[in-house]
């Protein structure tokens, strides 16, 4: 599915999408925090550390997620 021009993803980090059985919220926003800092994702606006916000993957995010999912 093509982006659409200037769209822009913010989620809290307080938000289920983030939730992992068995790990609490400090250890989810450091590792979110890692894959900002590999810039697997397009940065947007100043980023604080209530949410993600990001306009996209990086192609090394792309390549990244090609290479952890599952082909099942």
């Amino acid at each position: 599915m093509p982006r659409k021009a200037g769209a822009v993803c913010s989620i809290p980090f307080d938000n289920d999408v983030f939730a992992v059985p068995d790990h609490d919220a400090d250890e989810i926003e450091y590792h979110i925090g890692l894959i900002h800092d590999a810039r697997f994702t397009e940065p947007y606006g100043n980023q604080g550390m209530m949410s993600l916000t990001f306009s996209g993957f990086t192609w090394e995010g792309h390549d990244f997620l090609d290479s952890v999912r599952d082909p099942g």
